[in-house]
């Protein structure tokens, strides 16, 4: 039965300590257990509205705000999302994603944390991650072994979601497949009458995955097309990119260069402009991601447009269906819908 209203609910007091559920119940004059019904929204409740709005008002005043995650551990659920920040160098792009990921789970009423895990935590990962009693995670798949996956889903972890492909079949999977954008390189390229072209794959051990997708692509459209495809390994280092322009500059180079992102784009241009190599008539180059700097260079930068809001709404649907107990396929590819951004580059 709903508490009786209070014939004075009396003013706030001030407090040396945190306020508590039970200094809300007084100043209400209402019970712990309407307090919670009403601060968790808990529906049916049989909660009038004038006794709702007298318990928010009572915490307004304490400045109370409820323990998420100790309500979670007293009642066994959790409604908490961690995404592990990977430890990879993420551009404006990859920022997007994970920021899109979180915005659109917290719409489905969510607690997301976007948490940062460092290369030394690595070993440790999984025991991280069920310390703070997770619902679900969303994860790349590398960052955890059989036994970690078999820890989480022990410590109450219901979904583990990884944005790449999973070696362990217990883990659903959304691959987001890079050989599409090198394959969209590829033909482009060849369209516009080159015939050598040079793919850019980071020296980068935690990304170079990544840019041998991308050259699988090129590989792809050179097989259907006569194209040559050169693979060049370039770390993310002024020395580096100016090395292998004086190497271009004295020698037979490809026309075209696929600079695996935007970034190494403009480290690339800047070299080779440096030892007298026109762009983009000694060299073309596109890069990707399609980031707004693109167009703040000279010559401007061509670059492969891959939007990640379809994808990220894919993960938000999965993950929320795999919450509710629903069908998810074990392992999904999506296909970027990546079109090339013409510019002065190539």
């Amino acid at each position: 039965m709903e508490d009786q209203k209070p014939s004075n609910p009396g003013n706030a007091m001030a407090f040396s300590r945190s306020p508590t559920s039970q200094d809300v119940a007084r100043l209400a004059q209402v019970s712990r257990a309407t307090v919670s019904y009403v601060l968790n929204n808990v529906e049916d409740a049989g909660i009038s509205e004038a006794t709702r709005q007298r318990v928010l008002q009572a915490a307004a005043d304490l400045g109370y705000i409820p323990h998420k995650t100790a309500s979670s551990l007293r009642s066994g659920q959790s409604d908490l999302v961690l995404l592990p920040f990977p430890n990879w160098p993420l551009n404006q792009n990859s920022q997007a994603f994970f920021q899109g990921l979180a915005l659109g789970l917290d719409r489905l009423g969510y607690s997301v944390m976007l948490h940062f895990f460092g290369q030394s935590d690595k070993e440790s990962l999984a025991r991280k991650i069920a310390s703070y009693h997770p619902v679900g995670v969303i994860v790349g798949a590398q960052d955890l072994s059989d036994a970690d996956v078999e820890l989480l889903y022990r410590n109450g972890v219901k979904v583990i979601l990884s944005y790449e492909v999973s070696p362990d079949s217990r883990i659903s999977s959304i691959f987001m497949d890079f050989t599409v954008v090198g394959k969209c390189v590829g033909e482009y390229f060849y369209a516009k009458g080159h015939r050598h072209i040079a793919a850019i794959v980071p020296k980068d051990e935690r990304i170079v995955h990544l840019g041998l997708q991308r050259l699988k692509g090129l590989q792809q459209a050179a097989a259907e097309s006569g194209l040559r495809v050169e693979r060049v390994d370039l770390g993310y280092d002024m020395k580096d990119a100016e090395a292998l322009a004086r190497k271009w500059a004295s020698d037979y180079h490809p026309t075209g260069v696929f600079t695996y992102n935007d970034e190494y784009g403009l480290l690339l241009m800047g070299a080779l402009q440096d030892v007298g190599l026109a762009i983009p008539e000694d060299v073309a180059l596109i890069g990707c991601d399609d980031l707004p700097i693109c167009e703040m260079v000279r010559p401007r930068l061509s670059s492969v447009n891959n939007p990640s809001d379809i994808l990220v709404e894919n993960f938000v649907v999965a993950f929320h269906r795999m919450i509710r107990g629903q069908d998810q396929p074990a392992f999904t590819k999506q296909p970027w819908a990546c079109r090339i951004i013409v510019r002065d580059s190539g």
